[in-house]
């Protein structure tokens, strides 16, 4: 007997309808990359323990810490969460491949979820711009200044990803493991630390990579990149000053640091003839800090960037089998480093900290930063020709 296309699609439909519906509730009772629920919590099938752009928010929209990290990439690998460092409960909320665009919005939702007492922020100039697009997973139709409005949101989504190619891809994956008895990301170990990635996974990734070398010269590679004409436009400061009101409203202590990126990235700016913006965006950071401060915020901004003895590690004797000790690449430092940012940024025992490292930048004091930091390179670029021109070699190589 034979049937019409129309009965033919019901019969269809009468099979997968089913069939999707029980994978979908499988996937998300599995939930194997832990998008709504604590990553690393117990449950029958392995999960991941890593923390994505849908955990973090998941996370923040739960527990309440004292202190948030916001920021790209170089702030989810390279600052600890360490409450001896920065007091109380800490979550690292970096996401990598956020830029200005993405930071404001993601800081603004997740404190209105949260009762924070101090925000840090890590900026980068080659990102500083509301119309940076970035790369990250984050979804920012879910961001919301209405709690409610968030979790009706958040239900929908989970659904979504739930029915997801992935999710299910996720699944088998956390079945064979369970029938293995081994964790879901065990060959990471744990893969994130209160949001920020650990050791195991940057390691993991960096021999993935090829090794330190190479992954070194892909970053010098990305960051002959000519920066947008965008970065700190009006546009972008204006949703910069926004989020800064916001929290100095909340009583909230804000704690803005420019990344410590290895020398011969930041010596690309002065390469490009991008140096002139570069400076002119520290002095109006310096000037928004006065501002601010003039308000009673309790605000500090602090730049860790330029050519100092954190930075201007020497890549001399980088080979494919050797690491460095600041940084897994040339844009990624290293959680030692990260250590020192924290301790510069709340005066906890910085005593014993490199002179150099990390200057304030206020508008009383902005233009002896800057012409000191001039100087820096002056001396860098004579004591490290040779690694500049090895830069410049990769980048023309490409």
């Amino acid at each position: 007997m034979s049937m019409t296309a129309k009965q033919y699609v019901i019969r269809l439909g009468w099979i997968n309808l089913p069939l999707l519906l029980i994978v979908g509730a499988l996937n998300y009772w599995i939930d194997a990359a832990a998008t709504h629920h604590l990553p690393g919590e117990t449950s029958y099938f392995p999960r991941t323990t890593a923390h994505s752009a849908l955990s973090k928010l998941h996370y923040l929209s739960i527990n309440k810490p004292d202190t948030i990290y916001f920021g790209s990439s170089r702030t989810e690998v390279g600052l600890p969460p360490d409450p001896s460092l920065a007091g109380g409960g800490v979550y690292n909320a970096g996401l990598s491949g956020a830029g200005l665009g993405q930071v404001v919005p993601l800081a603004r939702h997740v404190l209105e979820l949260t009762q924070s007492k101090n925000v840090v922020i890590g900026l980068d100039f080659t990102s500083f711009s509301a119309e940076y697009a970035g790369n990250t997973e984050l979804d920012k139709g879910l961001l919301t200044s209405n709690h409610l409005s968030y979790f009706v949101k958040r239900i929908l989504v989970d659904l979504a990803q739930a029915l997801s190619f992935k999710a299910t891809q996720n699944s088998i994956i956390s079945i064979f493991d369970k029938l293995n008895d081994i964790p879901y990301d065990g060959s990471y170990k744990s893969m994130s630390i209160r949001g920020q990635h650990s050791e195991a996974r940057m390691l993991k990734i960096t021999e993935e990579r090829g090794k330190t070398y190479r992954a070194f010269r892909k970053k010098m590679e990305a960051a002959f990149i000519k920066p947008s004409l965008h970065l700190g436009d009006e546009k972008s400061w204006r949703l910069l000053d926004g989020l800064l009101t916001e929290i100095c409203e909340k009583n909230i202590v804000i704690r803005l640091y420019v990344h410590p990126v290895h020398a011969l990235v930041t010596d690309v700016l002065r390469q490009n003839g991008s140096w002139q913006r570069f400076e002119q965006w520290k002095s109006d950071l310096a000037l928004r800090s006065r501002r601010y401060q003039q308000q009673q915020c309790d605000i500090k901004v602090v730049d860790f960037s330029g050519y100092n003895s954190i930075t201007t590690e020497t890549i001399r004797n980088l080979l494919p089998t050797t690491s460095l000790q600041y940084y897994w690449e040339a844009s990624h430092y290293k959680s030692k480093v990260g250590e020192l940012i924290l301790k510069r940024l709340f005066s906890l025992d910085d005593g014993d900290l490199p002179s150099d490292f990390g200057r304030e930048l206020r508008e009383d004091t902005i233009t002896e930063v800057l012409a000191a930091i001039r100087e820096e390179q002056t001396r860098y670029i004579t004591a490290h020709a040779d690694e500049i021109a090895l830069a410049q070699q990769w980048a023309n190589s490409k």
